[in-house]
């Protein structure tokens, strides 16, 4: 490791941390990546004002300023594990519990408060702390599947970088105290997590960014379930699986009655508190291969695989009851709401296609209002 010196290490530790977090701060980002960018910036100027305060020192630090650099270390870590687990919304690992870092942050001080200026202070207390954060976060980033290859990576290595402090605290243990305690051997492997770990925030924000913009194209923003486009997309490939193995497949089209009404009486806030109430009903007795979506206005599709038309009848009576326990005021008894239900499934007697089984779904619910609402009609007059 000759060909680099520790200063110059340190140096690029501090000016990389300097200029890359507030430049990832002012990049555009969603709302709900705000308050990662935020704690990212914090960690970067901390670890900027830490390896700068490293650099300006003699070899072994004097007591005062080792003391400053345990607590930078300890903020930036905080701030860094804070950053990710805010960015991946994860709940934060068990150091960033208050039962856990009140304590930590406890034992730091009085650590630093007992142990002599020199390697004791300078060296084995910062390479614990940095252990202990190391470990959460490589955890933080591969517990979570499946999961990008960049945070594969940056685990990975993490997990690897913290074997390597290990090894490196019990050599200095041992007597081979470096002569620095940012020499090459450690500030270099350093170097290169803060460069990976940079690359992965940014790469992890861009990735969510995208997931979340492909959502709000095939989500109903009232209710949070499928639109229509996207349930259209997902039916057609369902009924050509369905039709090819000779499997019964049916859709219920589900309306509520008198929703017009609904708005009038009692307000849009109202209506649209129903429409999500009606979406919690039907998702709360439906299975996970079931396709439930809002396909506009006051009306819902659910598409039942491997369901024959008895089968259907049953559920749509089952939610058809359930929906009527659905008060727009708990208070007022008499404003419970009702659904009319158009039943059609793709079987050999039936439709053989998405076209043909949604127009004959929806033909029967056209009867369903005509026949007085709250009705569930399943087969041709």
């Amino acid at each position: 490791m000759n060909f680099v010196d520790s200063a110059t290490l340190t140096f690029c530790l501090a000016l990389f941390h300097l200029l890359s977090g507030p430049l990832l701060f002012l990049l555009p980002a969603p709302r709900e990546q705000q308050q990662a960018r935020n704690y990212w910036l914090g960690y970067s100027l901390t670890a900027a004002a830490l390896y700068a305060s490293t650099l300006f020192s003699p070899a072994w630090p004097a007591y005062s300023q080792a003391l400053l650099i345990n607590l930078l270390l300890l903020i930036k870590c905080t701030l860094l594990l804070l950053a990710f687990s805010s960015l991946l919304e994860l709940p934060g690992p068990l150091l960033l519990q208050r039962q856990h870092l009140l304590p930590l942050i406890a034992v730091t001080l009085l650590a630093a408060l007992l142990l002599p200026a020199g390697p004791a202070l300078s060296l084995a207390l910062p390479l614990l702390l940095g252990l202990a954060f190391n470990t959460q976060l490589a955890w933080l980033l591969l517990r979570q599947h499946p999961r990008p290859a960049i945070q594969t990576l940056s685990g990975g290595y993490l997990a690897a970088f913290c074997g390597f402090e290990v090894l490196y605290l019990l050599d200095a243990m041992r007597g081979n105290l470096p002569q620095f305690p940012l020499e090459p051997a450690l500030s270099l492997p350093l170097l290169l997590a803060t460069l990976l770990l940079t690359l992965c925030f940014a790469l992890l924000g861009q990735e969510r960014e995208l997931s979340s913009l492909r959502r709000q194209a095939s989500e109903d923003p009232l209710t949070g379930l499928l639109n229509r486009r996207s349930f259209e997309e997902q039916a057609r490939r369902m009924c050509a699986l369905h039709a090819r193995q000779q499997q019964t497949l049916t859709l219920l089209i589900i309306d509520l009655d008198h929703f017009k009404r609904i708005n009038d009486c009692y307000g849009h806030s109202l209506g649209d508190s129903a429409l999500r109430s009606m979406a919690t009903i039907v998702t709360q007795h439906t299975r996970a291969g079931d396709l439930f979506a809002r396909i506009g206005g006051e009306e819902f599709c659910l598409l039942l695989p491997h369901t024959d038309t008895a089968g259907a009848r049953e559920v749509a009576a089952k939610l058809a009851a359930h929906i009527r326990s659905v008060r727009v005021l708990p208070e007022q008894a008499d404003s419970h709401l009702t659904a009319s239900i158009g039943i059609a499934s793709l079987q050999p007697a039936g439709a053989h296609s998405w076209p043909q089984l949604f127009e004959q779904a929806d033909k029967r619910l056209y009867r369903a209002k005509h026949a007085g609402r709250d009705q569930l009609v399943w087969c041709d007059a």
